[in-house]
């Protein structure tokens, strides 16, 4: 998903010292200076999206795949009046290290977030004369654990609320589908009962439901301001019976992204 490469050390440490600056969303409202005032590169980067949704499917506890929330910067309109452009960067705010392009090559740089959270990205380029210049959007990214078993024994599903950053979700809800099928001779009727518990162990939400044979039930919770921890989404049954389970666990937050720069279209 990334388009790494070996940095002059000089951009290097720039780069490390500005990635200081790029990470989770805070609240310090002091103006920093811009080392690049006077930076004779005009910065125009344009992008459809600001925000994106982790896909993350699961069999229980097991991780199947994850769709990653890609996002794409394009820097095709970034010059500069001393020379050619040379490079451009972007630092993804997630923790991982800065994407560069070789801007002879690439113009465009696109990133895969697998992990949600509130994300400060700098967006920045080099010239061939040395000079640079950045800025800073703010990117949202959002999960969906959507999770499916077909069995007597159902098995926890662990939902990490630690997000990529210090920003917390707003929001943890769950939609949970439980079909017991019907079976030729050997059904019955099951109660299943869904138990949703946070990092520290404590029941946030449960249901329960008496299925008869070829019943689903459908089972949701809502829970604001979730903290931080390991939650589990647990369901039992006081049968045996092989239950078909289809579940979706959505974790959001606020929209506090920055706004779109689309290309203008002609």
């Amino acid at each position: 998903m990334r388009s790494l490469r070996m940095l002059p050390s000089g951009l290097l440490v720039l780069l490390l010292c500005s990635a200081t600056f790029a990470g989770c969303l805070g609240g310090d409202d002091d103006k920093k200076e811009d080392p690049f005032a006077n930076s004779p590169i005009t910065l125009l980067v344009y992008y459809d999206e600001t925000s994106g949704t982790v896909i993350q499917n699961t069999r229980g506890d097991q991780v199947l795949s994850t769709e990653a929330a890609e996002l794409s910067w394009d820097f095709s309109n970034t010059t500069s009046k001393d020379g050619e452009m040379s490079k451009f960067w972007i630092t993804p705010g997630d923790g991982s290290e800065p994407v560069m392009a070789d801007a002879s090559s690439q113009t465009t740089i696109t990133y895969g977030y697998e992990t949600h959270g509130l994300f400060e990205v700098e967006l920045g380029a080099e010239d061939s004369e040395g000079n640079m210049r950045n800025t800073t959007i703010a990117v949202r990214i959002e999960m969906i654990i959507h999770d499916e078993q077909g069995t007597q024994s159902p098995d926890d599903v662990t939902i990490d609320m630690t997000p990529g950053c210090d920003e917390t979700p707003v929001l943890i809800r769950v939609n949970s589908t439980v079909l017991n099928p019907a079976v030729f001779l050997f059904g019955g009727p099951t109660t299943v009962t869904w138990t949703l518990t946070n990092g520290t162990g404590e029941t946030i939400s449960e249901g329960e439901e008496e299925l008869a044979e070829g019943e689903e039930s459908t089972w949701t919770a809502t829970y604001d301001n979730p903290e931080s921890g390991d939650w589990t989404m647990a369901i039992d049954q006081s049968s045996s019976e092989n239950l078909d389970i289809t579940q979706d666990i959505t974790i959001t937050y606020y929209a506090s992204e920055s706004a779109a720069n689309p290309r203008p279209t002609a």
